[in-house]
């Protein structure tokens, strides 16, 4: 989802999860470089940000709002003689906070309180600058070019830096895809020095962070802005695990509005406390609107969800544990609920590389002259699946309306036509893109299956499990559906049956929120969602013929009723539930969806008077953003 891009003197470019507000890089005057005042430094333009935005996603290099640098620096320097590392430091900015801090608390001049790393030397060069612009060199710093894993740790013979007492900053982001090389095996190795087995999956932070904390000294602090991929992400598992074994405290503090609109991926600020000392892995978990509401760490943290050593929420995520969590346990441990995973298994569609080359409309391939006995029916979005089930009906209503819903996988290729049509790929240069020519030949599509079902990959309202009726296959944009454990007679009650405010719930918490509000579900989180056993559905012959309304309901994108039909046919006479525990489960889904929700569509949460006027004042959220939508 792309957005417009603001521009805004108050950001600083660093290496996190933010859009780049002012992609055109400005050397620093000498006029500006003589002025050393804090109203003049905040406002002053981002000097090292790469102008190319390739060179940005390459790097890593994002702004970092001033609001967010001031609170974590205070957090992390508490006395005059701290000395502080910020390992991808931009233009200086957390730097420089911290040179402030260290004045204010009554610093002497020493050779060396400050250092920093930086791989792009324009940022290296600003740093510096900004240092001694502001600071007339009172607190000096050692700030170099070079790729911080490459930087050896204090425990090392010959270690350039020193330990030091905090390590501040804000990692550079770059995914898995694009972190490759000697760079990322150079990255792991220094994770697993540290005891930290990371996969190839993981984004260029994880083994950032685990890397930092070698330079901390005994009972020294770390405090980062993170991707929330530090709650959510399988492989961040490894990271969260050694985080609590080091330090004796781990705070996170989640934002619930977006602190980059700009970027689809939303942050943390982690703060870590008492390196190395005992007892290790206490954990507090809290949110705050925005950025103005963590100005003051110490009490912001004061009311914060704590857990003791040992002591493991389901997700570092506030509120996710809950009365109604705590039902969905029980739910599940008396074999009420169960794992996807345990009846069938959930994987992405097929990747063609060229959608809009191997994905046709039937107008397109009948001008073509391409056999449409050789092309596949495929759906390519949720909007194309707007109810539980996708029928045949929908497949050709679908081709009717001149949608792209035409695989052609490669098959016939030595007939003319598609041998034309090979070459009007070669011609646009289909064949030289990544996924088309690291395969042989580069029109063979694989991983081409039809599934039982297609769940939503990226959900809006609710995640939706389609029985795939029309025997059609999908991309990626759509997670693919096998229920080998479950017999064919009973998938349509299978199908109705996952929808229930318990399922929901159980996605809500195992899923993440993702840009906009969506709520996105990886293959492997989709098989941790709960949903009804086989035991609860073969003992109830209501359910069958309980998909045909869930689908009309779910069509006229009624989600709220839809729910409450299965809450009734299901929760209470399917599972025994009782009203009240429905009620806690449904409430629970209502204010997580609304909280997501909100970063979507802010009038779901506090509808304006104009939505008022046209929403009853009981409507809950799913209702409402029925109701928008």
């Amino acid at each position: 989802m792309s957005v417009a891009r603001k521009r805004s003197p108050r950001r600083r470019k660093s290496r996190a999860d933010g859009p780049a507000l002012n992609p055109r890089p400005r050397t620093l005057s000498p006029a500006a470089r003589n002025s050393s005042t804090r109203s003049r430094r905040s406002k002053r333009l981002v000097t090292s940000l790469p102008s190319v935005p390739s060179d940005r996603k390459r790097l890593g290099a994002w702004y970092t709002p001033l609001s967010i640098v001031r609170p974590l620096v205070e957090w992390a320097v508490r006395r005059g003689d701290t000395t502080v590392l910020d390992p991808a430091t931009g233009d200086g900015c957390f730097l420089v906070e911290a040179a402030a801090r260290l004045r204010g608390l009554g610093t002497d001049s020493r050779p060396a309180a400050l250092y920093g790393y930086d791989v792009n030397p324009l940022a290296v060069v600003a740093t510096r600058a900004a240092l001694r612009q502001d600071h007339h060199g009172l607190v000096c710093g050692e700030v170099r070019q070079l790729d911080f894993f490459q930087a050896n740790p204090p425990s090392v013979a010959g270690a350039e830096t020193p330990w030091v007492d905090a390590v501040v900053g804000n990692p550079p982001y770059i995914r898995y895809q694009s972190f490759a090389g000697e760079a990322r095996t150079l990255a792991l190795r220094r994770a697993r020095d540290r005891g930290v087995l990371l996969t190839r999956l993981s984004s260029s932070w994880a083994p950032f962070v685990v890397h930092a904390t070698a330079f901390l000294r005994p009972g020294g602090r770390l405090a980062l802005v993170l991707p929330e991929e530090l709650i959510h992400a399988s492989y961040a598992k490894e990271v969260r695990d050694f985080l609590r074994k080091t330090f004796r405290t781990v705070s996170l503090i989640s934002f619930e509005n977006h602190v980059f609109p700009d970027s689809q991926e939303r942050v943390v600020l982690l703060l870590a406390d008492g390196k190395n000392q005992d007892p290790a892995g206490e954990l507090r978990l809290v949110s705050v609107p925005d950025p103005a509401g963590a100005c003051d760490l110490m009490t912001v943290l004061s009311r914060g969800e704590v857990y003791a050593p040992g002591e493991t929420p389901p997700k570092w995520d506030p509120g996710s544990k809950d009365s109604a969590s705590d039902l969905l346990d029980l739910l599940s441990a008396k074999h009420v609920l169960t794992p996807l995973a345990s009846v069938g298994k959930a994987g992405i569609g097929y990747v063609s590389g060229a959608n809009d080359f191997f994905v046709l409309s039937r107008p397109e391939a009948l001008r073509r002259r391409l056999t449409l006995g050789l092309l596949l029916p495929s759906v390519t979005s949720a909007r194309q699946i707007p109810g539980a089930v996708l029928t045949r009906g929908d497949i050709v209503t679908l081709q009717d309306s001149g949608s792209p819903c035409l695989l052609w996988d490669g098959r016939g290729a030595h007939r003319r036509a598609f041998a034309a049509y090979i070459q009007e790929g070669i011609a646009k240069g289909v064949h030289r893109r990544y996924k088309c020519r690291v395969r042989n030949p580069w029109y063979r599509v694989p991983g081409v299956i039809v599934p039982d079902a297609f769940l939503t990959y990226m959900s809006d309202v609710i995640p939706r499990l389609v029985l795939n009726r029309g025997r059609s296959s999908c991309t990626n944009t759509l997670l693919a559906v096998r229920l080998q454990g479950i017999p064919l007679r009973e998938r349509t009650a299978f199908i109705a049956a996952f929808y229930n405010s318990a399922t929901m719930l159980s996605a809500e918490l195992i899923g993440r929120r993702y840009g906009g509000g969506v709520l996105k579900l990886e293959p492997s989180e989709a098989d941790r969602v709960l949903v009804p056993t086989r035991q609860v559905i073969g003992r109830r012959s209501e359910f069958a013929p309980l998909l045909k309304e869930i689908d009309a309901l779910l069509r006229a994108r009624r989600f709220s009723d839809a729910l409450s039909l299965g809450d009734r046919v299901v929760l209470e006479e399917g599972c025994g539930l009782s009203k009240r525990n429905v009620a806690s489960l449904r409430e629970s889904l209502a204010r997580r969806c609304s909280a997501r929700l909100r970063t979507l569509r802010p009038a779901l949460a506090q509808p304006s008077c104009a939505a008022e006027a046209t929403t009853a004042p009981s409507a809950t959220p799913l209702e409402r953003a029925a109701q928008a939508e």
